[in-house]
């Protein structure tokens, strides 16, 4: 998300990398984030581009279930093998979950994160 947002993110650097201490967790700049894009769509009713701002911003609300959680159940997890071969993965952390780790949970996992990124970029160019 620094990334995404170093040429405009004066804000950003401000108010997350810049803090006292400065905020490295994902999702606390996940958050921060995600309150830009809210309050952008909440200041642009009734304009062109508050149809725009309302998509990302939905987009935005699954960006925890479709990015970061499996992040942290692949981080925080222990394997075991069924009988057929496949691969489970069950967080042991605050993870109740279980994830199959094939080529279908791969591709899906590809393209939420692809997903994100776009609609970050779209944030961006608004900003």
């Amino acid at each position: 998300m620094a990334k995404i947002f170093e040429d405009k993110g004066e804000l950003f650097s401000e108010r997350v990398l810049g803090a006292n201490p400065p905020v490295y967790d994902a999702y606390k700049k996940f958050r921060f984030v995600k309150k830009i894009a809210s309050a952008l769509k909440n200041g642009s009713k009734g304009t062109e581009l508050f149809e725009e701002l309302r998509v990302i911003d939905e987009t935005m609300g699954k960006l925890f279930t479709e990015v970061f959680e499996p992040r942290n159940i692949l981080a925080h997890s222990k394997k075991t093998t069924n009988d057929d071969g496949s691969t489970i993965l069950e967080g042991i952390n605050k993870e109740a979950r279980e994830i199959t780790f094939n080529q279908e949970w791969l591709s899906r996992t590809r393209k939420n994160i692809a997903k994100h990124k776009d609609n970050l970029n779209k944030l961006k160019e608004i900003l």
